[in-house]
């Protein structure tokens, strides 16, 4: 399991947890390796989405087709509901090539009165499973041990598209919620 902290890119064969998505999107590709996945604050910049087709691509697990694309966001995250969410993915979709049905889920965290949320998302035999909760932020940092899975990604507009080592990720997460499970729908 890897957990993607704010500005991070990872991969992991089964299991990728967004620690904290309160008006961030969470993004996840996935191929017969695993699940790659991106956790993107603010404003959409072209570099950042190079930065996720960079880690994909020159990933030795990045090979081989694209099973799905799915994006998990709080509908705060965009004004416009589905299309916005629809079109901020699609750019990640022709930055990987990936041709296949764009999947994603929204929730309202000031209707369940939630500071932030917590998202899991499970690769199980080409299936992926879901689930979102209340998050109170509760988290230990420390050294990443696993450099080539668990990158950053510069938020510079001018930063390099290539995301580099991260030094200090989340270790351990406390999960205070309730998960709710559901299934990404198509955009």
């Amino acid at each position: 399991m890897k957990y993607v902290g704010m500005n991070e890119v990872v991969f992991d064969a089964q299991n990728v947890a967004f620690h904290g998505l309160g008006n961030c999107h969470g993004i996840v590709y996935v191929n017969n390796n695993g699940l790659f996945a991106y956790h993107l604050p603010g404003v959409l910049q072209q570099n950042r989405v190079a930065a996720f087709a960079y880690f994909v691509t020159h990933h030795a697990n990045g090979g081989g087709p694209g099973l799905g694309l799915y994006g998990y966001c709080p509908t705060n995250r965009f004004n416009t509901g589905d299309k916005g969410h629809k079109t901020e993915m699609k750019l990640f979709a022709a930055a990987l090539n990936y041709t296949g049905k764009i999947r994603g889920h929204r929730w309202n965290v000031e209707q369940l009165n939630w500071p932030t949320t917590f998202v899991d998302v499970y690769h199980n035999q080409g299936h992926i499973m879901n689930s979102i909760e209340k998050f109170e932020d509760i988290k230990e940092n420390g050294n990443n041990l696993d450099a080539v899975n668990h990158q950053s990604v510069h938020i510079n507009q001018y930063a390099a598209p290539q995301p580099v080592p991260a030094n200090w990720v989340a270790q351990v997460v406390v999960r205070t919620g309730t998960p709710t499970f559901f299934l990404a729908h198509d955009l």
